[in-house]
């Protein structure tokens, strides 16, 4: 008896598991994510006991409000108030639920799909013994030390600076799993157990990453040129508004002089300045309208800008 209750004890998390998704229908849009990342039966297993939803902005921002609040986030792996005590003593796995946020846009293909991939990954890793995931870590540590010879994925991984060592190791495992081709044999082995084809999944990331990356490349193009606009125009208000004065000041004189008995020495005389005031106020008014072209311009790039950050969130 002592040894059946060991045995139910150590395996309780996929007892529990196949307890929960007995009689689970997911529905078409998840059945095809697992499918498009091709998870194995036990991967499914674990991410359909995950009870894993597909929300819209307000409610997956209620649900995941303090998942990495500092950085984009696409999904959460998170405990919910609304679960069997009884389950939750057992394993506290039993009360994580998967959330994804709702991404419909056809240059964004697979962003939902890899998302809920990584979530997956993070309930299996809960699932792990002590024993499997110390083994694990060093694993991940090792092929991460090699990676982030790479600037652009040490960039990637900068995100979860402020995490904990075993909340940092826990996204290592996600982020390797779902976003990395070209790993080492071990991790290889330990990621056939989730995944079919796992090559799929990191091809459905590199396809929307590339549009991120673009995009991101644009913003930053786009914020650069934004502030040379800006001081730019800054300037020439500036000049222009100072040489508007002038001319202001200019003209008053100009009036004064042609109303006064021998303002001017000559027709001529006179012709000649009101020509030269002419000439000035037909300058202003021409710069006045450069002006506000470039605010029109320094508008169209800023709407763009404001396009792309909507993009980049989400």
């Amino acid at each position: 008896m002592l040894i059946l209750v060991t045995v139910l004890y150590l395996y309780r998390s996929p007892l529990i598991d196949k307890l929960q998704t007995t009689g689970y229908q997911p529905t078409a849009e998840l059945a095809k994510i697992s499918t498009r990342t091709t998870m194995t039966s036990a991967a499914k297993t674990i991410f359909y006991a995950s009870d894993p939803t597909i929300e819209d902005a307000k409610s997956f921002n209620q649900d995941c409000s303090d998942h990495e609040s500092d950085n984009v986030t696409l999904g959460c792996y998170r405990h919910t108030d609304n679960c069997n005590q009884v389950l939750n003593a057992l394993s506290q796995a039993a009360c994580m639920k998967i959330k994804l946020f709702s991404i419909n846009r056809a240059e964004l293909d697979g962003i939902v799909d890899v998302t809920a991939a990584h979530e997956m990954l993070h309930a299996a890793y809960a699932r792990l013994s002590e024993h499997e995931r110390t083994k694990l870590n060093d694993q991940l540590q090792k092929q991460t030390t090699e990676l982030i010879k790479d600037q652009a994925f040490k960039e990637r991984l900068s995100v979860y600076d402020n995490l904990s060592h075993d909340q940092y190791v826990n996204e290592l495992h996600s982020v390797l799993g779902t976003e990395v081709d070209n790993l080492s044999t071990d991790l290889k082995n330990h990621y056939r157990q989730y995944f079919q084809d796992r090559s799929q999944v990191v091809k459905l990331y590199q396809k929307y990453s590339n549009v991120f990356l673009n995009l991101k490349k644009e913003a930053d193009q786009l914020a650069d040129s934004l502030k040379q606009q800006a001081d730019d125009i800054n300037r020439r208000i500036a000049a222009h508004n100072q040489l508007s004065r002038q001319l202001s000041s200019d003209i008053n004189s100009f009036n004064q002089l042609a109303s006064s008995p021998g303002g001017f020495s000559s027709q001529a005389s006179f012709l000649s300045a009101r020509q030269q005031i002419m000439a000035r106020v037909e300058a202003a008014k021409a710069e006045e309208s450069a002006i506000q072209q470039a605010v029109v311009n320094f508008n169209i790039d800023n709407d763009r800008l404001k396009s792309i950050a909507g993009n980049l969130d989400g």
